[in-house]
Formats: C-alpha cells, structure tokens, sequence
C-alpha cells in the first residue's frame, strides 16, 4: 500500500520528503507541507521559533517585492517638479501592486502582533505591541488611501519592515530560549535513559529513573551518570563541564562523588547510586532553571512598569502632534 504524506494525507510518489517536525519524523509530498506542519505543530520553545522562521521566511519573499516596486514609486519626488511631473500610470501601477504585495505581509506577521497587543489591552495594559500595530496599520491605510486617490505619498514599504524587524527580533529571542532547553535536555537527558546496573553479579540495563539509593551502575568511557552517586571502584577523569562550567577533568577514585550528567573520559567506573534521578543535581538544576524562566526579572518588572506609563504618554504626544499638523497642513501631514 503506497505511503501517505504526514500532514496533508495525499499519496505520495518516488520523491517524498522525509523531514522531523516537532520531533515526530515523517514524509511528506512536497516542502509546503513540511512548512505547513512546522506551524500547525508548533511546541514549547523550540516550536515556537521554528514557527516563526517560517512565518518570517514566507513574509520575506513579499517584503522584498514590496521594497522592489516601492522603490520606483520615489522617482517623481526626487526628480520630478511642478512643470513636469514625472508620476503617471506606470507609477500608479506599482503603488497598486506594492499594496497587494503587503497584504500577505500584514496577515502572516501582523496577526501574532494584533493577538498580543489585544490580549495586552484586556489586561490593562499598552504595551509595545500596540505601538506597532498603529504604526503599521497608519502606514498601510495612508498609503492606500493615497493608491486609490492617485496621489504618490505612499508608505507600504515602511509598514512591512516594522514588521520584519519586529518578528526578525522576537525569532533571536525565541530561538535563543530554544537553545537554551536544549541545552537542559543534553545536560539532564542521562537521567531519561538507560543505566547499566549491578546486581547479583550480573548487568542489566534499567531505566534510568528506576535507580534507588545503593543501586550499584557501571559507567563506561564517554557515558554519563544517570544520577548522583559514589565511586566504589575506578579511577576515570569526569568532565563536569556540563554542571560546574568547569573546562578541566576532574580525576575521580573510590570515595569521590559524582554528580548526574557528568561525564566519565578515559575510564570505566561503578558507582553506589546516593540519590534517585528526580533528585540528583541535574534535576535540581533544571528545576530552578525551568522556575527561573516561569518568573520575570526584577528588571523585566520595571520595564513592565514603564512601559505601562510610557506608551499612554507616547500615542497623547502622536494626537497632539498630529492634531497639530492637521490643523496646519492637512490631514496627510498630521497623520
């Protein structure tokens, strides 16, 4: 029976895809379904930033055609002049498709930014969201008004780059999130395997989280431990970089304690298991690593604050400003 694609369920042929989404491998009939899934399946930190490097790189592509028939549409303001005005049906025409170049644009970026800055509102609060929004929704009404007047004063390519940006920055810090969970994954993923155990003479393999207190584990050259425990025979250099930093081995015999996630170099080791894994450092580690992320930093509090009294200030100072400039120049203007 042939094969399915994974996310759209047609058949596949003899060039299928075969790509891991979210850490589910599968085959797919073509690259857009690959996209597809890696927005629908989205998890944790690592899906996140895989969203939205593609939402990025999708919005990218009518950005840049945004930019290129945007461009053009400066000519008649740096050449032209009131005796011969350069702007005509050509121009018109590129103001047209700069417009329905952004639409895209607006939809796949712009939609995370209305969701956050109206899940903002409905707290109370204005946040840097709502800025960005009105910033790019003015950009994007005045010029089509002026598309659909004739008029050249458009601005479509400045309403798509501040969305760019905007997501360009919140895929570094998403993806830098990423890293660091899997980092905590590679660092405490030996505490999730398997563990050679001793008993009765005799090795088995266990999982790793089945291993109590005065459980005896043999660690081989380049194994981790699975947990905390006590050398009792052996002597191997231990690479405790993963917890302590520390870039050196540290040569451990019978008696030294060793610590979860570590790993042995050069030698083999058997080690009286002192605690179980849920309780070994790594746990702990991760433990406060993972509270540390739930909770925002004293910092991060005060610019809460701030930023709370700062954009009421900001959006009164851009409609006495542009009641101003409306009052003197015209509505355009003041916008």
């Amino acid at each position: 029976m042939q094969d399915a694609c994974t996310h759209c369920g047609l058949l596949l042929g003899r060039r299928a895809l075969r790509a891991t989404v979210g850490g589910e491998a599968g085959r797919f009939c073509c690259v857009g379904c690959v996209l597809a899934m890696q927005v629908t399946r989205a998890r944790g930190d690592a899906g996140a930033a895989s969203s939205l490097l593609v939402r990025l790189g999708v919005a990218l592509f009518f950005a840049m055609n945004v930019m290129m028939t945007s461009m053009p549409t400066y000519v008649p303001h740096a050449y032209g002049d009131a005796e011969a005005p350069l702007d005509g049906p050509l121009f018109l025409l590129l103001r047209v498709l700069a417009a329905i170049f952004a639409l895209p644009v607006l939809a796949i970026l712009g939609g995370p930014v209305l969701g956050a800055a109206a899940q903002a509102l409905r707290r109370g609060r204005a946040g840097s969201d709502v800025l960005v929004l009105l910033a790019v929704l003015a950009a994007y009404a005045l010029s089509l008004a002026n598309t659909l007047a004739g008029r050249s004063e458009v601005y479509f390519d400045t309403a798509v780059m501040l969305l760019v940006l905007v997501t360009a920055g919140r895929y570094l810090e998403a993806q830098a999130r990423a890293e660091a969970g899997r980092a905590i994954e590679a660092t405490l993923g030996p505490r999730r395997g398997t563990a050679c155990r001793l008993r009765d003479g005799r090795r088995e393999e266990v999982a790793a989280a089945e291993l109590r207190p005065g459980d005896v584990v043999e660690v081989s050259p380049g194994d981790a431990f699975p947990t905390d425990g006590v050398v009792v025979d052996g002597r191997a250099a231990v690479d405790e970089s993963a917890l302590t930093g520390e870039s050196r081995p540290v040569v451990k015999h019978p008696g030294s304690a060793v610590a979860g996630g570590t790993c042995s170099i050069d030698g083999r080791l058997r080690v009286r298991v002192s605690a179980a894994a849920s309780e070994s450092a790594g746990a702990r580690i991760e433990a406060l690593v993972r509270a540390a992320r739930r909770e925002r930093s004293a910092a991060e509090r005060l610019a809460d604050r701030l930023a709370g009294w700062l954009v009421p200030l900001v959006l009164l100072l851009a409609l006495a400003a542009g009641a101003w400039w409306t009052s003197h120049a015209g509505f355009d203007r003041g916008v």
